[in-house]
């Protein structure tokens, strides 16, 4: 789990600061039918109006390409097994 702070929103825009796994799983986060059972490439990415999102893909796929095209985590559910923040970092998940 990686932890979030309102000061890396500030002193990071637009930027990828975390790059991690996930097991790919309904037990877990379940992201894909296509990969359930192995494991996916996730990122943090910091917005440029200190906002921020995480972003999904194979474990194949580049950082930019996820940053591009992987598909954004859409619940608090699974934004909380993924990231440690507090609740105004919370609200800051760019959904």
């Amino acid at each position: 789990m990686y932890h979030l702070t309102l000061q890396q929103l500030k002193d990071s825009p637009q930027q990828t600061i975390h790059v991690g796994t996930l097991f790919n799983s309904p037990e877990g986060v379940y992201i894909s039918d296509e990969h359930k059972g192995k494991n996916l490439k996730w990122i943090l990415k910091i917005g440029g109006a200190e906002d921020w999102a995480i972003y999904v893909g194979f474990m194949e796929d580049s950082v930019s390409s996820i940053e591009s095209n992987g598909q954004k985590v859409g619940t608090e559910f699974n934004i909380k097994k993924l990231v440690d923040c507090p609740r105004e970092v919370l609200l800051r998940y760019r959904y």
